[in-house]
C-alpha cells in the first residue's frame, strides 16, 4: 500500500507541476485523470486488504473511499465544464484525499 501511495504522491506532484508551468488543460486532464484512476485502484486493493484480515471497519473505510472518488470525480467534470478552478480541485486532493485521508484515515491500519 505504501508503495500505491508513493506513486499517487508522485502523481500529485506531477499535477501541481503542470499547474504552476501553466500546461495546457488537457495536459492536466490527462493527469487528473490517471490519478483518478490510480486513486481507484488503490482504494480497491486497500478494501480488499482489509476484508482479507477481516478488519471491523471495512465498510465505513470503504464508504469513505466512495465519497473522496466521488468528489474528485464531480470535481473533475466541473473543472471540465470550467465551473470550478483547478486551485480548488487540486486543493480538494491534496488536502481532503491525501492529508486527511491517506496520512490520516489510513494510518490506523497501518502495523
Amino acid at each position: 500500500m505504501d508503495m500505491q501511495h508513493h506513486g499517487l504522491a508522485d502523481t500529485t506532484n506531477s499535477l501541481r507541476d503542470a499547474i504552476l508551468s501553466r500546461r495546457s488543460s488537457d495536459e492536466i486532464v490527462t493527469i487528473l485523470e490517471t490519478l483518478i484512476r490510480d486513486l481507484d485502484q488503490h482504494f480497491r486493493d486497500e478494501e480488499a486488504t482489509l476484508v482479507e484480515v477481516a478488519h471491523p471497519a471495512t465498510k465505513n473505510h470503504a464508504q469513505q473511499h466512495r465519497q473522496l472518488l466521488n468528489g474528485a470525480s464531480s470535481r473533475l467534470g466541473q473543472f471540465r465544464a470550467g465551473a470550478l478552478g483547478i486551485g480548488k480541485l487540486f486543493q480538494y486532493l491534496s488536502d481532503d484525499v491525501f492529508t486527511k485521508h491517506m496520512l490520516g484515515a489510513d494510518r490506523e491500519f497501518v502495523s
